[in-house]
């Protein structure tokens, strides 16, 4: 009675729009399809982990398991945070990651590192360090998955804005349950603070 259904190898949203050629409202509606995958839509952090999980396999045969793993286990959405000692591993791993994810069609924007070794070893540079005099200029602070990241002393930090809450306890609570904090990083000051 019924045909059995193929399930897609994956599946993704299609978007639709509906216009006017030109503007004139005299004229049928002419129906238009995204090309991209749009930016922000609900589905984008799967599809974004999607592609990344399908770039390592494809890439583990020529760029090895080790830096498949980096594609893996190391990106949230489209930011890779990743330790790597010493700095000549570091140049050659980065090197790699970028030559497998390029083989994806993927590009680098925003590369930074905290040591000059590495940093000077790529040209896809974040905007803020492409203009920096790596001999003489400190470098920038830059956002690593919502927490402020201080590369000259590497460490990790976050941007707290008081909005003119009341000093109550609902306000103190509001502005702690403000901070975004997906690593845990500051969940033993924060917890202190909302058991208080």
């Amino acid at each position: 009675m019924f045909d059995e259904v193929q399930e897609p190898e994956y599946i993704t949203e299609i978007f639709f729009v509906l216009w006017w050629p030109g503007g004139d409202l005299s004229q049928d509606l002419e129906e238009y399809q995204m090309n991209v995958h749009l930016f922000g839509a609900v589905s984008s952090s799967s599809c974004s982990t999607f592609a990344l999980r399908r770039a390592a396999e494809d890439a583990e045969n020529h760029v090895g398991r080790e830096t498949a793993d980096v594609l893996r286990k190391n990106f949230h959405v489209d930011d890779c945070m990743r330790s790597e000692e010493p700095e000549e591993g570091a140049v050659q791993k980065t090197s790699s990651v970028r030559s497998a994810c390029a083989a994806e069609g993927f590009t680098r924007g925003k590369f930074v590192s905290n040591r000059l070794e590495v940093l000077v070893s790529h040209e896809e540079r974040a905007q803020d360090v492409r203009t920096l005099d790596l001999t003489t200029d400190h470098l920038p602070v830059e956002r690593a998955l919502v927490v402020q990241w201080a590369a000259e002393s590497d460490k990790l930090r976050f941007r707290i804005i008081l909005k003119g809450k009341p000093f109550t306890r609902r306000g103190v609570l509001s502005t702690i349950c403000s901070v975004y904090d997906p690593l845990l990083i500051a969940a033993p000051i924060s917890h202190e603070a909302r058991m208080g």
